[in-house]
């Protein structure tokens, strides 16, 4: 005979976490969320369920990485690109006063 599965609840705050997971970032994050919670929460009966756990949230760190990785370059070539543009517009400010110092000096 097949023992029951153990259908563990998260707590209202986890299922909130875990929605706006799922609007944000999919399905395949949001169930490696609840697979974490679960294993944290000792939902099954594990010998060694800190490793397990360690490694479920691992995994969740690593798939979170992978996804806000290409935004987070964008986010940086964006700053990359006022700075260099912020540097040009006042490069050009210090050019023409120079030049204008120089006219009027002259």
């Amino acid at each position: 005979m097949e023992e029951p599965l153990n259908t563990f609840a998260l707590s209202p705050e986890q299922q909130d976490t875990a929605l706006l997971l799922q609007r944000l970032l999919g399905k395949a994050i949001t169930d490696r969320y609840i697979d974490f919670c679960r294993l944290a929460a000792g939902a099954f009966p594990l010998i060694v369920s800190r490793p397990m756990a360690a490694h479920a949230l691992r995994e969740l760190d690593s798939t979170l990485r992978h996804v806000l990785e290409v935004p987070m370059a964008w986010q940086i070539a964006a700053r990359l690109y006022a700075a260099i543009q912020w540097c040009r517009g006042h490069a050009v400010q210090h050019v023409q006063r120079a030049v204008a110092t120089a006219r009027s000096t002259n």
